[in-house]
């Protein structure tokens, strides 16, 4: 599976499943509970894995929205 250029691709996991990025990093599902994955990647030497900085309106959103009245 291969998304054109630009585009996302998006896919559902399952605890012990993986994923393969250009067979230089292979993404595994270890654990699953609530929300939250535990992840691990297995990488060619010279493949950089890094976390992305989250987005400060999801991080937000993940509490839940609060809407107070005036």
């Amino acid at each position: 599976m291969t998304p054109p250029a630009g585009k996302t691709l998006s896919m559902d996991l399952r605890v012990g499943e993986s994923v393969s990025i250009e067979g230089r990093v292979v993404i595994t599902v270890d654990d699953k509970s609530g929300k939250r994955a535990r992840i691990t990647f297995k990488q060619e030497s010279g493949a950089r894995v890094e976390r992305v900085a989250t987005n400060p309106v999801a991080h937000v959103a993940q509490g839940g929205v609060k809407w107070s009245r005036p």
